[in-house]
């Protein structure tokens, strides 16, 4: 399977409904994304509302569906053990492997983290 990775600063426009999408990172930096960054990715299909809602709800579970199973908030687990980088790529590609990717052609996965840690988990991807 090809890959195409980009590295950000912002969200590229797009369609859960044509290309599903996974936000994947940190809670304190999934918090940090803000409604106008994402929403030309996720309108009309999820609104701020069910946003702020996921936001407050993956803090209880790891996962959470925002619209159908085409749009999905995960975050990365808090702890790390000393072998692993801060980053924790090891969840990250574990995460990945976790989705039936063949069910669509393109997948998007928007990685929110911190700009040193960018490198280590596109390589987990």
């Amino acid at each position: 399977m090809a890959v195409e990775l980009q590295y950000c600063l912002t969200v590229p426009p797009g369609d859960p409904q044509q290309r599903p999408v996974r936000f994947i990172g940190k809670l304190r930096c999934l918090k940090d994304l803000k409604w106008p960054q994402i929403s030309d990715y996720l309108s009309p299909r999820v609104d701020e509302q069910t946003w702020s809602a996921a936001l407050e709800s993956v803090e209880k579970n790891t996962t959470v569906s925002l619209w159908l199973s085409n749009a999905i908030v995960s975050a990365l687990p808090f702890k790390v053990s000393r072998h692993n980088s801060p980053g924790r790529p090891h969840a990250l590609s574990r995460t990945v492997n976790t989705l039936k990717l063949h069910d669509h052609p393109e997948y998007a996965f928007i990685i929110a983290c911190e700009r040193s840690e960018a490198y280590s988990l596109g390589c987990a991807v």
